[in-house]
């Protein structure tokens, strides 16, 4: 048996995004992104994107 894992990120936070993120599995936000888009995420960092945010998002799928 073959084991295929495919992993697709889509980085974006605008409000053109909102029906493409209500479609994905798993969706982070980045803590500063705007407020009617955040509510769309299923997880939402604590860093914001000028401290470390996109790598706290990495980090959550090679941990």
């Amino acid at each position: 048996m073959v084991t295929i894992f495919i992993l697709i990120l889509y980085i974006e936070y605008n409000y053109n995004d909102i029906d493409l993120l209500k479609n994905l599995g798993v969706s982070i936000a980045i803590v500063n992104t705007y407020e009617p888009v955040m509510k769309v995420f299923t997880h939402i960092t604590k860093n914001s994107a000028n401290n470390g945010g996109f790598a706290e998002t990495v980090y959550l799928f090679i941990n």
